[in-house]
């Protein structure tokens, strides 16, 4: 099973938007871990309601600290973070974002950005964490 990571993603949009039934956990999560282990891709989960103005400012403190003690390790992934929250809250903002959602930026990245409480929201975002911890 070779498929592109803009396939990918839709297809995890689809079983999204259709509902994703108890019995059916089993089947999406196999598909994921395919994913990553066949493909290589690799998923990160977003919780979007911690994505706000006083996170960034976290962030964007804690990089700023790291920058000045020389951990550039650290103040790196403050910045990815940083990066993350921005644009978060821009598609918050702009209400492109209203619902859970699938994305990509680059050819190994799917990010599923967790933004509602429905029964298939909730069991996929269960399955994702589920999938990233069986890859650790």
């Amino acid at each position: 099973m070779l498929i592109t990571i803009k396939e990918a993603v839709e297809r995890l949009n689809v079983l999204l938007h259709e509902g994703i039934e108890v019995q059916d956990s089993k089947e999406i999560l196999e598909f994921v871990l395919k994913l990553q282990q066949e493909q290589k891709f690799h998923f990160y989960f977003i919780e979007a309601s911690k994505y706000d103005a006083e996170y960034l400012e976290k962030c964007t403190d804690g990089k700023n600290r790291s920058a000045k003690e020389m951990n550039y390790e650290e103040a790196a992934r403050y910045r990815e973070e940083e990066r993350i929250c921005i644009d978060i809250v821009e598609l918050i903002n702009q209400k492109i974002l209203t619902a859970s959602t699938f994305t990509y930026r680059s050819e190994r990245w799917i990010y599923y950005i967790h933004y509602g409480d429905s029964d298939t929201e909730s069991r996929m975002k269960e399955i994702i964490q589920e999938a990233i911890k069986r890859n650790k």
